[in-house]
């Protein structure tokens, strides 16, 4: 992945975002973005947040389809037992 994708805007943005989210894997999804902005790669971004591969992955590939909402949005459902 090419570094410094993001626009000085884009990352404020995804900063900001991250200082008010309270959940940890929302967090994450935003530090994945930045971290890649950076120059880390997939595996080192892996690495660092404590994820695999392909979860890294699927976050810059929801990032890319749906920008930060595609980030921020939970989409875990709680089923009943």
């Amino acid at each position: 992945m090419k570094a410094n994708f993001l626009t000085e805007e884009q990352k404020d943005i995804i900063k900001k975002q991250h200082r008010a989210i309270k959940n940890k894997k929302i967090a994450d999804r935003l530090k994945a973005i930045l971290l890649l902005n950076d120059g880390y790669t997939y595996e080192q971004v892996a690495h660092i947040l404590l994820l695999d591969e392909t979860t890294i992955r699927n976050y810059i590939k929801r990032y890319r389809e749906k920008g930060i909402e595609g980030l921020i949005e939970d989409n875990y459902h709680q089923t009943s037992i």
